[in-house]
């Protein structure tokens, strides 16, 4: 099963931070903003605190903010070191300019949430 990265795609620093996982992953990640319709279903899963940081899924949980680095960095060596590039992987940046500072914050936060197989 296809690990999946919830990124603000409204956000400049947070959409570069999207593609560099992309490129360095092989695509490997599947990669979806916070402001897109399966974004919308995943915010409806875990409630308004979604928004509040990045999440990766892997299996059966979704890490997000600091409790999320560990599993996104095994994700990106795993497509890394993988001999398939994914190419189905679009980020499409819609940034503004809210954002004009690395989101330091978000990695403060941390939750890991058991959501199960139904999203990913």
């Amino acid at each position: 099963m296809k690990s999946v990265l919830i990124y603000d795609n409204m956000c400049n620093n947070c959409t570069y931070f999207a593609l560099i996982v992309n490129r360095i992953s092989k695509g490997h990640i599947r990669i979806i903003g916070h402001y897109s319709k399966e974004g919308e279903i995943f915010r409806n899963i875990i409630g308004e605190e979604a928004r509040k940081m990045f999440w990766i899924i892997v299996d059966e949980y979704a890490y997000g903010g600091r409790y999320g680095l560990i599993p996104l960095i095994k994700e990106v060596i795993s497509g890394a070191f993988s001999k398939d590039m994914v190419k189905d992987n679009p980020i499409k940046p819609s940034c503004s300019n809210r954002c004009s500072i690395i989101r330091i914050g978000s990695l403060l936060k941390g939750r890991k949430i058991k959501i199960g197989y139904g999203f990913t």
